[in-house]
């Protein structure tokens, strides 16, 4: 869904009894066979970094976690950390799935490495390397491509669409379920903040929709 769709949608259901329904019919029962372990299925866990952790720089903004669960009932914890890059994304990745033991992960992390022009090699197996460290703990990874960049951050919009499309096709590699958070943006500065790179909170509620359509 683009950002007015996701609008439309948010306002819908905030404006009936029918809010958590309106997200039921995402991720919904596709999940009930899935083993999940000694995982709670009703908690979730967003890796990431500042734009997970909820950074700001000139209107207060809600973190797109919040939101999630807000919308979804589920347990959600920020395991967002500002200035963090995909290598530390994912050395840490399993310190977080096994304290926390979720029964779903979502991933979404590559901005910092693209301000800095990093090798996408590097970048997609580290994000990959996140994806089998859920997997190999029976929690369920949703992988989502990059927030696209704008001004006046604009030396880092190629390297961020290039890892986001590498990411799709991880995504189809690896067979896990995939967010286009590029797609759903589109190329609307209006969801930005001024720093051209963290979602406003009309950016943080596209993110939260996109992500909550994957959920149960």
């Amino acid at each position: 869904m683009r950002l007015k769709n996701s609008f439309a949608l948010f306002a819908i259901c905030a404006s009936t009894a029918l809010f958590t329904a309106c997200f039921d019919s995402g991720g919904g029962g596709k999940y009930d066979g899935f083993d999940f372990g000694d995982n709670d299925r009703n908690k979730v866990v967003a890796l990431g970094d500042s734009i997970t952790e909820g950074f700001t720089c000139d209107d207060e903004t809600k973190s797109y976690p919040t939101r999630i669960a807000e919308m979804t009932k589920l347990t959600v914890i920020n395991a967002g950390k500002s200035g963090e890059r995909t290598t530390e994304a994912a050395a840490r990745a399993g310190r977080v799935l096994d304290s926390n033991k979720p029964g779903f992960l979502l991933i979404l992390t590559g901005h910092n490495d693209a301000i800095f022009d990093r090798d996408a090699n590097a970048v997609i197996n580290n994000i990959r390397s996140i994806v089998n460290s859920a997997r190999n703990r029976k929690t369920v990874p949703i992988l989502s491509t990059l927030v696209p960049i704008g001004a006046p951050r604009r030396f880092a919009t190629g390297p961020a669409r290039e890892y986001s499309e590498r990411i799709r096709q991880l995504a189809a590699e690896l067979d896990v379920e995939l967010v286009d958070m590029e797609k759903e943006f589109g190329d609307d500065p209006a969801s930005l903040q001024c720093d051209g790179l963290h979602p406003n909170d009309a950016g943080s509620a596209v993110i939260a929709a996109a992500f909550a359509d994957k959920l149960p």
